[in-house]
């Protein structure tokens, strides 16, 4: 869906800007930032009020105060369940399933559509009620193989050459490298 704004989050309250706005990029720079700042920053601005698990964490500065972060994650966290039509099955969705979650009816339906029996979560005339646990673990390894996540591309406009000369330098990505 397209919609004429984009949510920005402060302070844990969101706001939206209009989408296509222009950023002036000579107002920012990008730089890497520690892991204790990245988190300080995050937990106080992001509507969930935490902080994923990290790599790499990159400042945002609009005329030297920051005014962003971006986290890129793990690679322990890399593993994507790749459905039989080429579909993803999140962690997210496997894991409501187990918890019986909000949102659990929906991701076990998803499983179903793939030929998962559904789910029973109470005692019918043809059984025992499904532990969700085992019926999710169950059906994730027979429906999904894992495939490892070939990670995001990172884009930033170009330092001043104040920052640039404190950075390492890296070699530009190039499609279908590994890293």
């Amino acid at each position: 869906m397209i919609t004429p704004v984009c949510q920005r989050w402060r302070e844990r309250r969101d706001s939206y800007r209009p989408n296509g706005e222009v950023m002036n990029p000579r107002e920012y720079e990008v730089s890497a930032l520690p892991t204790a700042t990245a988190k300080a920053f995050v937990i106080s601005h992001h509507y969930s009020g935490t902080f994923p698990a990290a790599r790499r964490s990159f400042a945002l500065h609009r005329r030297g105060q920051l005014v962003g972060v971006a986290v890129f994650r793990d690679d322990l966290a890399q593993i994507m369940r790749l459905l039989p039509d080429g579909s993803v099955l999140s962690a997210r969705a496997i894991a409501k399933i187990k918890a019986m979650d909000q949102g659990w009816l929906y991701a076990s339906k998803i499983l179903v559509e793939h030929g998962a029996e559904p789910l029973r979560i109470r005692a019918d005339l043809f059984g025992a009620a499904d532990d969700p646990r085992a019926w999710t673990e169950r059906w994730v390894l027979a429906l999904t193989r894992p495939v490892r996540h070939p990670g995001n591309w990172r884009y930033a406009f170009p330092l001043q050459r104040k920052v640039k000369s404190k950075l390492p330098a890296l070699p530009y990505p190039k499609f279908g490298a590994r890293p």
